[in-house]
């Protein structure tokens, strides 16, 4: 299983963007959010990016979609530092 630490990498890999230091979790996935600095909007239409715990596999998650999923989900990382936690 990778941690979280190895999730953000990936999904920087994945993506080219920097990962924020907080995320959520669940038995399967991290979820993980592009970084930002504290006034930064989310662009309309991005969506956070699942990171699979068993196999490392990065991929969105649609949240409009998935929302139970990601109400379930618990804080992992450092929150606070660079965007406001979930909600």
């Amino acid at each position: 299983m990778i941690s979280f630490d190895d999730a953000r990498e990936l999904a920087r890999a994945a993506t080219g963007h920097e990962i924020a230091a907080h995320g959520w979790e669940d038995a399967d996935a991290y979820l993980v959010l592009r970084a930002r600095g504290p006034h930064e909007p989310i662009p309309v239409g991005e969506q956070p990016l699942i990171v699979s715990k068993a196999t490392g596999v990065v991929s969105e998650l649609v949240a409009i979609t998935n929302g139970d999923r990601i109400d379930r989900m618990k804080p992992i990382g450092r929150h606070g530092e660079g965007q406001a936690a979930n909600g």
